[in-house]
């Protein structure tokens, strides 16, 4: 049987409208490195497959929600494949009585705090570059800021996560309520992973 390549098998995942190819791939380079494609998934589903495929071929996945923290960590050795969060940009629950919210990863900081100052709240993280960067990669790269010696951490707030394994498994930790812990702590785990063990999709906060 012949091998399909990467890109064949992303397109017919997500489509040709959801993908990036060079020359148009400029903006997505780590390090020098150029990946072969761009995968946009529009839900944890189709991430999954992109992700199952890819790890059945042995191709590299380097997940990208804003961008701003790429060159954190070791340089990769490859990028066959960057997968972004950019369509994973939800609101799913808003619970302002409670002071809990769940939404995508690719949410934008900058319009999580426009949301919450409706209603008259905040979130009290001030990662770098709150225009660009997302919720999954301030979770992902434990960026707090200064405001974290007051407030507390990424990890203080963290209530719930799904996250995307290399395989293609979907897994969830935490839920709505602060104290949900039991067993293995996988939000503990992502927090700071940088991308390394999976790809969140979702948070609850």
């Amino acid at each position: 049987m012949v091998r399909r390549s990467l890109e064949e098998s992303i397109i017919d995942i997500i489509g040709q409208e959801q993908t990036l190819f060079p020359p148009e791939i400029d903006d997505y380079t780590i390090d020098g490195r150029n990946p072969s494609v761009v995968a946009f998934p529009k839900g944890t589903e189709e991430l999954s497959e992109i992700l199952k495929v890819a790890d059945s071929e042995g191709d590299a996945i380097i997940p990208w929600g804003g961008g701003t923290k790429m060159s954190l960590g070791n340089s990769p050795t490859r990028v066959d494949c960057v997968v972004s969060t950019k369509y994973l940009d939800k609101v799913s629950e808003y619970d302002s009585d409670d002071l809990t919210i769940t939404l995508q990863s690719g949410v934008v900081m900058d319009n999580l705090q426009k949301t919450l100052a409706a209603k008259n709240q905040f979130l009290a993280l001030d990662p770098t570059v709150p225009l660009k960067a997302t919720l999954g990669g301030i979770v992902a790269t434990n960026s707090s800021g200064p405001r974290r010696l007051a407030y507390g951490s990424v990890r203080d707030m963290l209530l719930g996560i799904k996250v995307v394994h290399p395989g293609g498994e979907i897994s969830k930790g935490g839920g709505k309520v602060v104290k949900n812990v039991a067993g293995y702590d996988l939000m503990s785990l992502m927090v700071g992973s940088e991308g390394t063990l999976g790809v969140i999709t979702e948070i609850i906060l």
